[in-house]
């Protein structure tokens, strides 16, 4: 269809479309298809301006809001597999780059990165293969405090 410059159909699944690029980690592919989705569907399906919202966020480096466009939207079942596989995934590369890039971090700023929510964590023990990271507040003896030790 395109390749003849034809529009695609109003039904076409744009937020499934969006989701993919996402998926496959096309950011630009994603923001191009945003681009060119007519207004009056973007006015129509607010389930693809939700998954606009998770592009938005992944493209700036919005850790926080990513877990929070997640979240933010009751997605139909449809598209729920593909935002649980996209949401697995960051969390992954997530906990990865954690655990490779910070020797320490707080916890407000772990959580934010990890979608958690930072009071309900204080102490967070990352198990990757052949590494351990420990993430904590700042209390006297937050290991004693928190573990119940």
């Amino acid at each position: 269809m395109a390749a003849k410059g034809l529009e695609k159909p109003s039904d076409w699944p744009y937020a499934l479309h969006l989701l993919g690029h996402i998926y496959i980690s096309d950011l630009n592919g994603a923001r191009f298809l945003w681009k060119r989705v007519p207004s009056a569907v973007k006015q129509g399906q607010p389930e693809l301006v939700a998954a606009w919202k998770i592009g938005q966020c992944l493209w700036t480096y919005d850790y926080a809001g990513v877990h929070e466009a997640f979240k933010g939207y009751s997605w139909s079942p449809a598209v729920q597999q593909i935002v649980a596989a996209i949401k697995d995934e960051y969390s992954k590369k997530n906990m990865i780059l954690l655990s490779t890039a910070y020797s320490t971090i707080s916890v407000i700023d772990a959580a934010k990165f990890l979608g958690f929510e930072h009071h309900k964590r204080r102490i967070i023990l990352v198990h990757l293969p052949g590494t351990y990271a420990l993430v904590h507040s700042h209390k006297k003896n937050p290991f004693r405090d928190n573990c119940g030790l």
